[in-house]
Parts: structure tokens; C-alpha cells; sequence
């Protein structure tokens, strides 16, 4: 068996690493270390973690084996061994392309009539195609590197990852665990600074102003998870009018008709019957799938507002 330092191939770009395979393999990487860390972090954080933490909680370790295998796979063996996981890119394209699908068979009427569904369920399977295509482009890459090579036998390309890269794959695993701990820990140093709960603030105690009105007093708030927030305060209607045409984000604000139910609390497991209703006063919103509202109280001078996803 010849050993890979005697073997002779005219293109001598087989002894470099693919830089198409090297892009598209960090990518793998970044994105199973950014997933494990979305998954870790929010259960230090003050409002504890989230049911999405919860449930993907299992799925850490083998995103975590996959980026060790991909770091392994681009730079721990030999030029001509190394490259992307074709197979990854292809399985999440195939996923996206499935999934969406199926949901457009199953909700066709509603989202032909929803402009931001409508873009959404098209984004989606087109991403999907994208990474089939990279997935397919790295396949055909990794075939044509190693065909020079096949004479000397698969084994021989399998076996091209020895002692000799033992210390770069400790360094790897270091890295790896080196990033996920610091942007962990940033995470939830951010998240601490600002305080989960609080009741009773005035405006200039308020570890956050921006965006509410000044002339508010009697503040208070909870953080939800994902980065929704609930909060109420006391406010003259004039003021409460004031605050929501200062900002553009605001899409209209309307007299109450009937009632609305307020979409939050303080205290998060207050059932849904002991939430105050606003029968007469002001009602603000922005967004549709992801957004906010803002509900005004002339009977008590409360304003109501809450995020959502």
C-alpha cells in the first residue's frame, strides 16, 4: 500500500483543502455550536428556560458529535480526504422542501389569502432547494478530489487521519467548547443585567426606557421567553395617545369596540378568566404574526402593553 506522501496526481490542488468544502463544512460547525448554545444558555437566564430549550435539550449531544465530526472531517486527515457533510446539507433541504410542502397542502385557502404566510411558505422551500443544490455541488466535489485515488483502495482513503492530528483535534475540541461557553456566558450576562420581574417602578427607575412614555409612572413587567416582555403602567389618555403617534412603529390606534382581553400578567400563571378586559378606552397595535399591542384604560388611567411571537 502506498503511503499518501508517494502518491503522484497531476493536479495539484489535491494537496490543498477545498475551499468551497472548508466554507460550506465552518458553516456546519457554526451553526450546530450557535444551536447548542440557544439551547444551553436560557436555562441561566432569569426567567428560566424556554419549552423550546426544554425539548431540545436531548438533541445536544449529537449536534455536538456532528460538529466534532465535521471539524474532524475538514481538518484532521489528509487534503485530499477532507471534506463537507454533503449529508447534511442535503437532509435539512430535504426537510425544508418536505415540511413546507405538506403545510401548503394542509393550509392552502389560508395562506393563498395571507400576503405573509404566502411569502414565508415560499422562502422556506426555496432555502430548502439552495442547500439541496450546495449539498449535491459538495458530493460531486468530494467524487472528483478522490477519484485519482480510488486505485489505491477505499481503505486507504479512510485511513488517512493518524496520530499525527491528535493534537489538532484536541485544539478543535477546545475551540468548540471555548466558543460555546463564552457566547453562553455573554448570553446570560446580558440577560441578567436587566431584571425578569419588577413591580412598582417609576419611569426613571426603569432599567430599560426606551420606548415608553415619560409621563408613565407606576411601571411594571415581566420577560417572557424569546424576548417578549408584558408591561403596564399609569397614563393620562392624552399622554397614551402622544406616545403611540411619536413612534412609527405603531399601525393604528383605535377606539375600543366591545372588549379586549389583556394578553398578559404580571404573575404568569394568572389564568386566562382572571386577566382584565378593557371595555372602554384605546387600543394600539403593530405586526400580525410578531409584534405588539397596547391596550388603554380610561376607567383606570392603565395602559397595557405585551409582545408577541
Amino acid at each position: 500500500m502506498k503511503n499518501f506522501d508517494d502518491t503522484k496526481t497531476s493536479d495539484r490542488a489535491l494537496k490543498r483543502r477545498s475551499l468551497f468544502a472548508m466554507i460550506t463544512g465552518l458553516i456546519v460547525i457554526g451553526f450546530c455550536l450557535l444551536w447548542v448554545t440557544a439551547v444551553i444558555a436560557p436555562f441561566f437566564f432569569p426567567c428560566g428556560p424556554s419549552l423550546g430549550s426544554v425539548v431540545g435539550a436531548p438533541f445536544v449531544p449529537p449536534f455536538i458529535w456532528l460538529a466534532y465530526k465535521q471539524y474532524s472531517a475538514l481538518f484532521c486527515r489528509e487534503p485530499v480526504v477532507s471534506r463537507a457533510y454533503h449529508e447534511v446539507w442535503i437532509g435539512f433541504g430535504i426537510f425544508l422542501v418536505v415540511s413546507t410542502v405538506g403545510s401548503l397542502l394542509q393550509h392552502n385557502t389560508e395562506i393563498m389569502k395571507d400576503t405573509d404566510a404566502w411569502k414565508y411558505q415560499v422562502g422556506i422551500p426555496t432555502c430548502g432547494l439552495l442547500f439541496l443544490v450546495i449539498g449535491c455541488l459538495i458530493r460531486i466535489q468530494t467524487i472528483r478530489r478522490q477519484k485519482p485515488f480510488l486505485p489505491e483502495g477505499r481503505k486507504f482513503l479512510k485511513n488517512q487521519s493518524g496520530s499525527k492530528f491528535r493534537h489538532r483535534k484536541i485544539m478543535g475540541i477546545i475551540l468548540m467548547t471555548g466558543c460555546v461557553t463564552l457566547l453562553s456566558a455573554y448570553l446570560v450576562s446580558t440577560e441578567r443585567q436587566y431584571p425578569a420581574l419588577g413591580e412598582h417602578f417609576s419611569y426613571e427607575q426603569l432599567p430599560r426606557k426606551g420606548g415608553f412614555p415619560p409621563e408613565g409612572s407606576d411601571f411594571s413587567w415581566r420577560r417572557g421567553y424569546r424576548g417578549t416582555s408584558y408591561y403596564e403602567f399609569t397614563i393620562s389618555e392624552e399622554a397614551f395617545q402622544r406616545w403611540i403617534s411619536s413612534q412609527s412603529r405603531w399601525e393604528y390606534c383605535e377606539p375600543i369596540t366591545g372588549n379586549v382581553t389583556i394578553q398578559g400578567s404580571i404573575h404568569p400563571r394568572k389564568e386566562e378568566e382572571e386577566r382584565p378586559s378593557v371595555t372602554d378606552g384605546l387600543s394600539a397595535g403593530y405586526g400580525e404574526h410578531s409584534g405588539g399591542c397596547a391596550v388603554f384604560d380610561r376607567s383606570t388611567n392603565r395602559a397595557y402593553y405585551w409582545t408577541y411571537y
